[in-house]
């Protein structure tokens, strides 16, 4: 697996592979932009040139950016889909113009509708975007949920769904979350990983897992809650960690970090996961 953690951009895009490389990351993960805002500046020539150049500075194989969670590609309420849809382009389009290998983004929240009606909503939010995504080498990837609320994505046939109403366009795929898996009531101790990732693979389809997010947690399994926690300090503990890395599945897709830590905590979790000494 190539590992990686979601670094900060401040100071510009072209920081972020740097700080990767600084604490031994393979991969990043990123926002291409202030994700807790809805207005989106135009990304220049220049940032995107010192991106790319950065990028391949120092060598790191993999970016996924994470869509803002303003986003929800299910809103019910007309204006704050036209809103959420109209983010997501820009997202997809920076991420292109960027030449970022995935998107990741939660399916959205159904609110009080039910949830074919929301399902049909993410596909037609989706559906516009995805050639554009595939013209420029681009995944977008829903990433499975805890469930929270009215949270869709916590049952994997939910995403499969989403998969078949867009007949399995080639520039959709998934994100796994393992913090998210847990909260959903997937336990991931002993064989259930193997279990878990197989009940995955047969409801999105082979090929279709593209990133994972490798978070550990504290709260109960199936709590539908969402909290992330240190890799080793929670419930699903480190071997866990270190088999997902060995995998020979997995061996090409980028694992990244989301725990509450900063750059010496991620490099110290880095090479906890790889066997290494801290």
């Amino acid at each position: 697996m190539l590992l990686g953690a979601h670094v900060s951009t401040s100071g510009g895009l072209e920081k972020a592979p740097g700080r990767g490389r600084e604490i031994g990351c393979d991969a990043i993960q990123v926002f291409t932009r202030n994700q807790r805002t809805w207005s989106v500046k135009p990304l220049e020539k220049k940032e995107i040139r010192a991106f790319r150049e950065a990028r391949e500075k120092e060598g790191i194989r993999k970016v996924v950016s994470h869509a803002s969670y303003l986003v929800n590609a299910a809103a019910p309420d007309p204006e704050n889909l036209k809103k959420s849809r109209a983010l997501l382009a820009a997202e997809v389009d920076r991420c292109v113009k960027l030449g970022l290998d995935a998107l990741v983004l939660h399916p959205g929240a159904r609110i009080e509708d039910p949830l074919k009606k929301a399902l049909e909503r993410v596909a037609a939010s989706l559906r516009p975007l995805l050639d554009k995504a595939e013209k420029g080498g681009l995944m977008v990837l829903l990433e499975n949920t805890a469930g929270q609320g009215s949270v869709l994505g916590a049952d994997f046939d939910e995403l499969g769904e989403i998969l078949d109403l867009l007949e399995g366009h080639p520039a959709l795929g998934v994100c796994f979350d393992t913090a998210h898996a847990w909260g959903a009531g997937y336990d991931l101790r002993g064989r259930g990983l193997e279990k878990t990732l197989k009940d995955l693979e047969s409801r999105v389809g082979k090929g279709r897992l593209h990133c994972l997010h490798l978070n550990d947690t504290n709260v109960p399994l199936g709590s539908r809650k969402d909290r992330h926690a240190p890799i080793g300090e929670g419930l699903l503990g480190l071997p866990l960690f270190r088999k997902l890395h060995k995998t020979r599945s997995l061996a090409s897709l980028p694992g990244i970090l989301e725990t509450p830590n900063g750059m010496e905590g991620w490099e110290k979790e880095l090479k906890l996961i790889r066997g290494r000494k801290t």
